[in-house]
């Protein structure tokens, strides 16, 4: 049912198999199925729940999907305080997560792009400098992602920096030429 992105149906057998099991991997699909069906609270009681188990960088990212469906949900239904305020936790849980290990280049791709449309769309240059700010502290713990370097070149860009972005993207290109 998960696989089939039939979440709400998934939700009740995840939350049963969880409770039999007590398995991570399971605890981390049941909060997204409970996510993606739009059960938010459910699904941070069941991440204070799972919080016991000692992964920071999974705890993180489970509460930065939540923030971010919340804040997608809030925002069309056209609360503009409410959204923005979950997209602010949003970012916040992808530091954290980032913090938590920043080997992994997902949330640094997840956060220079957040960043970066609500820039393309206020026009607010803090939010573009904090997403350079992203990029430049990703450029030093991953180099080897596609997403990532794409990212990075559009954050630049949109910086005004045409030469350097492309100039990444060849150094990119020339280490990872089958990207």
């Amino acid at each position: 049912l998960y696989l089939t992105l039939s979440y709400e149906e998934a939700a009740t057998y995840l939350g049963n198999s969880v409770v039999a099991l007590n398995n991570e991997n399971l605890y981390s699909m049941w909060i997204e199925s409970l996510v993606f069906s739009s059960q938010f609270e459910a699904a941070e009681l069941a991440l204070k729940e799972f919080k016991s188990g000692n992964n920071p960088y999974g705890n993180a990212t489970l509460q930065a999907l939540i923030s971010r469906m919340k804040s997608e949900q809030l925002l069309a239904q056209g609360d503009i305080t409410g959204g923005t305020a979950e997209l602010i936790l949003y970012r916040n849980y992808l530091q954290e997560a980032i913090n938590a290990n920043p080997a992994v280049a997902i949330p640094y791709i997840r956060l220079a792009k957040s960043l970066l449309n609500e820039y393309r769309l206020t026009q607010n240059k803090s939010l573009l400098e904090e997403s350079l700010e992203v990029v430049e502290l990703g450029s030093k713990q991953i180099e080897d992602q596609v997403q990532f370097a794409v990212i990075r070149a559009d954050v630049l860009q949109a910086d005004g920096q045409l030469h350097r972005a492309v100039d990444r993207l060849e150094q990119f290109l020339g280490k990872h030429p089958e990207a």
